[in-house]
């Protein structure tokens, strides 16, 4: 069977590109345009079903599989245990995930899903998003900023795993007014970054600048100009907003509190607050490794620590414990955390016969979110699991990696 693509195919890509690119920046326009794709998909998907679900890989059908059924985890935590959290994150997250399918399935088979138009939309969300975060951060006297989101860590994240990718184009292309435009992003991208003053993001920027680096000089020797070209701006912007005195300060206080492990922790203290979580998080697994316990605020949880100064009085509001992995294990069970982790693998098996585009891309995006997953909960957060779940299903659908780089840059 063979599928022609039509305007209203194009449209849903074209849409779902769009929506990318003014992300946090013009978040009601980005709806907007998601739900006028997912509209348009159902219309496409309605009338060449079986085209569209005539060839599907076995990577295809556990990302599909995988998307559909992380969801289900919340909604099993909320017949288990009746946390309203988990009933209200479920409804949000299979609407997401039921959008990301029906987008994937068209974006499978679409022509004009290229990877010159995945780069055009990824680098106009890190050059716009990151420079308003930089204009937010000098107007409002150099505190913490955030855009599109009141989250500030997951603001953090999504310039991340942007200044990544944009970093990665830079590297691989040919045309020299490309590289310059991808360079500028990537600078404008990492200003971004350090506005947020996120040690996550701070951490996850190092290695994956370290990693793209080592990988690139080691297939291609001829790009150590162009990796000098994109640290000295980097370093520079650093100097200028200094987001580093806060990984000295993270580093101190792990120190402090490592060698000191019944110190009275600082209500400001970050870092202390998320270790004193970490260990409440793994007794409560201890405790019920299987099932899990739901999703309460700590406060709920831990009333017994709370009291006995265990936990920071500025930790009973949470309702995560900072951390994806023992987040999902503690309140959704072994069903919860194996969940998150196909999340993970799904696309890492999709990418296997895909070309180094693709590879390069979604390899990344999930370093990103992996580093964030250790002290965050980039999962549990709608801003940063529609993003991912709509790059992820870009990615696995585009199948061109040829068209607009040069394919030699990435292999040898």
């Amino acid at each position: 069977m063979v599928y022609q693509e039509g305007i209203t195919d194009r449209f849903v890509v074209y849409s779902a590109l769009a929506a990318v690119a003014v992300y946090l920046v013009i978040n009601p326009l980005a709806n907007s345009l998601l739900i006028l794709s997912a509209l348009a998909a159902i219309y496409v998907l309605s009338r060449n079903f079986k085209v569209l679900l005539c060839d599907l890989s076995g990577a295809e059908l556990a990302w599909i599989f995988t998307v559909l059924l992380y969801p289900m985890s919340f909604f099993y935590a909320y017949l288990m245990y009746g946390s309203k959290i988990d009933a209200e994150t479920f409804v949000e997250f299979y609407r997401l995930s039921f959008l990301a399918v029906i987008l994937f399935l068209v974006f499978r088979k679409s022509e004009v899903l290229t990877s010159t138009n995945i780069k055009i939309a990824v680098a106009l969300f890190a050059g716009l998003t990151g420079a308003l975060g930089v204009y937010y951060w000098f107007s409002q006297g150099g505190v913490r900023i955030t855009v599109g989101t009141p989250l500030i860590n997951m603001y953090a994240l999504l310039m991340t795993v942007a200044t990544g990718l944009v970093m990665l184009f830079a590297l691989s292309e040919y045309r020299h007014n490309y590289r310059w435009c991808y360079i500028f992003c990537f600078c404008v991208a990492g200003g971004g970054v350090f506005a947020s003053g996120s040690k996550s993001a701070i951490l996850a920027l190092i290695g994956v600048f370290l990693a793209l680096s080592a990988s690139t000089v080691f297939r291609n020797r001829h790009c150590v100009k162009t990796l000098l070209i994109l640290l000295s701006p980097l370093i520079l912007i650093g100097f200028i907003m200094n987001p580093f005195s806060r990984l000295e300060t993270l580093i101190s206080n792990v120190e402090t509190y490592a060698d000191q492990p019944g110190i009275e922790v600082s209500e400001d203290s970050s870092t202390q607050q998320r270790i004193q979580m970490y260990r409440a998080a793994i007794s409560a697994i201890q405790a019920e490794p299987l099932f899990g316990i739901g999703t309460w605020r700590l406060g709920e949880i831990f009333p017994e620590l709370l009291e006995q100064g265990g936990l920071s009085a500025a930790t009973k509001r949470y309702v995560h414990v900072h951390n994806e992995l023992l987040q999902a294990w503690m309140t959704r069970g072994l069903p919860g955390l194996i969940l998150l982790l196909m999340l993970f693998l799904a696309p890492l098996w999709g990418i296997q016969h895909r070309c180094s585009f693709c590879k390069g891309c979604i390899s990344t995006v999930l370093f990103v979110y992996m580093v964030f997953a250790m002290f965050e909960a980039p999962l549990n957060a709608t801003v940063s699991y529609a993003f991912f779940m709509m790059l992820i299903s870009l990615l696995l659908a585009c199948k061109t990696g040829a068209q607009g780089i040069n394919s030699e840059s990435f292999e040898s």
